[in-house]
């Protein structure tokens, strides 16, 4: 049988209300205020008031965990502004998915992320255009080179940002943009890249590469 005890405690303060309060502890969980005592696995608070788990050393009581009425949760601040705010250092040893990330006061992915699939370069004056889909100019977006076939000291699977290879005249490189709805980039004759094996630069063979385009917004 589960055992319950039910405590009523009431104080009586001259110039002062009266406050009555019921605990509920079960084997499961303890019910402070609660209307339906023994729901197991629970611990309630009287709505409106902040609930605050504190350890004590000597005299000394400090708040660990905290959850205003508003269902703001603190651990280590009594004053959580947000869902959930953590004061000091977190660790997660799995995949933490956010929907929006801001480093100080810069925001830098508040929508999403785009990333293509592999695409073949276009022979000279050839044009690639590509919907992103993040609904609005990227925050930042980049297009690289792919190695997928060892080349000019570079391994399978290498990356070069665009602005690694060279553009220099008319017949060397190429250009890219980004507009709310798509990725532009047109092939301007041949694509020079820095030779990881002398440091010089030299025409890639088409074949060899592919382009990736990614944006966050």
């Amino acid at each position: 049988m589960k055992k319950q005890m039910t405590l009523i405690a009431a104080w009586a303060l001259v110039a002062a209300p009266c406050f009555a309060q019921s605990i509920n502890v079960t084997p499961t969980g303890v019910d402070i205020g609660n209307t339906t005592p023994g729901v197991a696995g629970t611990l309630l608070q009287q709505s409106g008031q902040t609930t605050t788990i504190s350890t004590q050393d000597g005299t000394t009581s400090t708040p660990r965990f905290t959850i205003l009425p508003n269902g703001n949760v603190g651990i280590g601040t009594i004053a959580p502004a947000t869902k959930l705010a953590v004061s000091g250092n977190s660790t997660i040893s799995g995949t933490a998915t956010v929907g929006s990330l801001t480093v100080g006061s810069s925001s830098i992915f508040t929508v999403g992320n785009f990333e293509s699939t592999e695409q073949a370069i276009p022979a000279s004056g050839g044009t690639i255009t590509l919907a992103h889909g993040l609904g609005g100019v990227p925050v930042f977006s980049t297009v690289s080179l792919r190695c997928k076939t060892a080349e000019l000291g570079w391994a399978v699977n290498d990356e070069i940002p665009l602005n690694s290879m060279f553009a220099g005249g008319s017949n060397h490189g190429s250009t890219s943009a980004i507009n709310s709805v798509n990725f532009k980039f047109i092939v301007r004759g041949n694509l020079s890249i820095h030779n990881f094996s002398t440091n010089a630069w030299s025409t890639i063979t088409p074949a060899n590469w592919r382009l990736v385009f990614r944006a966050w917004r």
